[in-house]
């Protein structure tokens, strides 16, 4: 499980993320205490690469998104 500040991550940017890597794994969103709750299943590699990776893309894409929003 992943876990994503809800006042640090853009919500779009961990649903695009899901969507993206729908070919490495199986990723599930909830929502819950002001956090996003990402559940990796069935990864097709390295669970904890693939997590790793995942989180660096969830960040990468926050970023993306507030500076288009400036």
């Amino acid at each position: 499980m992943i876990v994503f500040d809800a006042s640090i991550y853009e919500k779009a940017a961990v649903k695009r993320a899901c969507a993206d890597y729908r070919e490495l794994a199986d990723i599930r969103m909830t929502e819950q205490n002001g956090s996003f709750r990402c559940e990796i299943r069935n990864p097709k590699g390295d669970p904890q690469l693939i997590a790793d990776e995942f989180g660096n893309y969830v960040l990468n894409l926050t970023v993306m998104m507030e500076d288009t929003a400036d």
